[in-house]
């Protein structure tokens, strides 16, 4: 059932897109008219695709940039809090750290 605010498209092909789609048509028995509104409907609908996966593709850049920066910060303020303040020894190697913090962030 189309929406209350669909409106008629018209417009003219000719040659090999009017061959094709008189055949993909022919095949789907279905008419040319109908072959088009749903050959520009799933055109349409990748376009929205691929804006969303653009975006998606965004945050996920996003997302992993902070994952970063939180690693660096933990890893880096737990360096600081397990050293020693009297001798200066530390519990772990800043690598042992890293190691743990990025394991733990691995976590689902």
């Amino acid at each position: 059932m189309p929406s209350r605010d669909s409106k008629t498209l018209t417009f003219r092909i000719s040659g090999a897109p009017l061959e094709r789609l008189g055949r993909e048509a022919a095949e789907l028995r279905i008419s040319r008219s109908e072959r088009a509104r749903q050959i520009l409907l799933a055109a349409l609908g990748d376009a929205l695709q691929r804006e969303i996966l653009g975006s998606t593709r965004e945050t996920l850049t996003a997302v992993h940039g902070l994952r970063e920066d939180v690693a660096r910060t933990l890893v880096s303020v737990i360096d600081t809090l397990q050293t020693d303040p009297g001798t200066g020894v530390k519990r772990h190697s800043t690598e042992q750290v890293r190691e743990m913090v990025g394991r733990y962030l691995r976590r689902p």
